[in-house]
């Protein structure tokens, strides 16, 4: 997951990671995330 990544509409850049995953419907980056937020979980 790219977290550094900029939402194009928001020229702040401090938006949170959770709004830009809902504004961004990326489904490789929800399986991304999916997998990251799991693999902390199973730890």
């Amino acid at each position: 997951m790219n977290v550094s990544y900029r939402d194009p509409r928001s020229d702040s850049g401090d938006e949170p990671i959770d709004h830009i995953e809902s504004a961004v419907p990326s489904t490789k980056m929800r399986i991304d995330a999916t997998i990251y937020f799991g693999a902390l979980i199973e730890k």
